[in-house]
């Protein structure tokens, strides 16, 4: 039985005594729609059940908006009305192409007897086809329920999936780069002009393989760097055992080889200048590029640098150090500043 309602008003009417709160447009749009089913004479009388159905809810939609102010329950309510009004439309085509089949069927003995069967089996295909055709719309409807709804859980799981990576991040200590998530690792990790990993350095690079190990999808680039104190070929090759000293930790705790690639660069990618004490520490650095998933380290990393690589006075990535920044003296001059047998003032 059809209830009478009023809902196509109550959405104007919920503007003006909710102040400048403004309903969904889907709630009226379903009272709109509801309201023309119930004009409808075919709906009322062949789809009564379907309609109430469809009524129910409409008030749901309305309710999760006056009452609670959901507007994410109340637009589900209003798409899930706008589907039970298209259901009822189905259903009443199929109850009048039933009953014209039923009478059809009684047309036939008539047609029979009058010699115009070939008439009555056409306008019975006829109606058979229109009774397929309102069970297909009906499926259909159905459908693009379900789908609209896994759809939402879809989106609700990849929300969580980037918050929950943000978290990771954090905890991480890493930041956003254009070349990936970069993890910076100071000199603590080692002892001065030594390449084998200090105790108390550990609990960084433990953090960084549980990242890896939930993220098996992601390659990494391990970046050894010094100061400029000491022979460039000194830097260069101290750099490079640091870079594996940390990929060698990291294939021991069950990451890929295929996942680490390590490189040494000495001190041709200072991040300071090499003119203070604060600017050659930051230079001494481990520098740990975590790609994109997917992304191939081989690719992705700088070119090596040779044994006696020149000055390069640029930043990682490529971006140019402030003018007012030095490049560092010529090794010769540097050796020539300190006394003989003396090999580095400071660890890089």
């Amino acid at each position: 039985m059809i209830r009478s309602t009023t809902t196509v008003p109550i959405v104007a009417l919920l503007a003006l005594t909710l102040g400048c709160a403004k309903p969904p447009l889907e709630i009226e749009q379903a009272s709109n729609a509801y309201q023309a089913a119930l004009e409808d004479p075919a709906l009322a009388s062949n789809a009564s059940v379907e309609l109430y159905e469809a009524g129910k809810a409409v008030d749901s939609a309305q309710s999760a908006w006056t009452l609670r102010r959901d507007e994410e329950d109340a637009r589900t309510h209003a798409y899930l009305a706008q589907r039970r009004i298209e259901i009822a439309r189905a259903a009443a085509r199929r109850k009048i192409a039933e009953a014209e089949v039923s009478q059809l069927g009684q047309e036939r003995q008539e047609v029979l007897l009058s010699a115009r069967t070939e008439e009555a089996e056409t306008r019975a295909r006829q109606a058979m086809a229109a009774q397929e055709e309102a069970e297909r719309a009906r499926r259909d409807a159905e459908a693009r329920a379900a789908e609209a709804q896994a759809a939402r859980r879809e989106a609700d799981e990849a929300a969580a999936r980037v918050a929950s990576l943000q978290k990771e991040i954090e905890a991480l200590g890493a930041k956003q780069t254009d070349r990936g998530l970069v993890l910076t690792l100071g000199d603590v990790l080692f002892d001065t002009d030594r390449a084998e990993l200090k105790p108390g350095a550990l609990r960084n690079l433990d953090r960084l393989v549980s990242f890896l190990r939930e993220h098996s999808d992601r390659a990494v680039l391990i970046e050894g760097h010094t100061d400029s104190t000491g022979q460039a070929r000194y830097n260069l090759d101290l750099a490079q055992r640091r870079a594996r000293s940390v990929r060698s930790f990291l294939l021991e705790n069950d990451i890929s080889a295929s996942r680490v690639i390590a490189e040494g660069y000495g001190e041709s990618y200072p991040v300071a200048s090499n003119a203070s004490g604060g600017g050659r520490q930051q230079n001494r650095r481990v520098e740990v590029v975590i790609l994109e998933p997917g992304q191939d380290a081989a690719s992705a990393g700088r070119p090596p640098v040779s044994a006696a690589p020149p000055v390069i006075t640029h930043k990682p990535g490529g971006a140019r150090l402030p003018p007012a920044l030095p490049p560092p003296p010529p090794a010769t001059a540097r050796a020539a500043r300190r006394p003989p047998g003396h090999r580095r003032a400071e660890c890089p």
